[in-house]
C-alpha cells in the first residue's frame, strides 16, 4: 500500500462517526457510478439484520396490510 494510502486511511479512521457516514455515502454514490455496486451502510445492515431475526422469529405484515399499501402507489 502506499503512503499516501495509508496517510488517508490512518486519517479516516480517526474521523468522528457522523463523518464518517456521510463519507460512506459519498463514497458509494462515486463506487455505484463506476460499476462498483451498492454497499450498504451501517444502519442500512442493521436494519437488514432486524428484518431478518422478525423473520427467523416468524414475524410477518400480513399480507392485506401489504397489499393496502402497494395500492396507493398504483394508478
Amino acid at each position: 500500500m502506499t503512503t499516501k494510502r495509508e496517510a488517508l486511511i490512518e486519517r479516516v479512521q480517526a474521523l468522528p462517526e457522523e463523518l464518517l457516514e456521510e463519507m460512506m455515502s459519498v463514497l458509494d454514490a462515486i463506487l455505484s457510478l463506476h460499476g462498483h455496486g451498492y454497499f450498504a451502510t451501517p444502519s442500512e445492515l442493521a436494519e437488514i439484520d432486524r428484518g431478518l431475526a422478525e423473520a427467523d422469529r416468524g414475524e410477518f405484515v400480513d399480507p392485506l396490510l401489504v397489499e393496502e399499501e402497494l395500492a396507493k402507489f398504483r394508478r
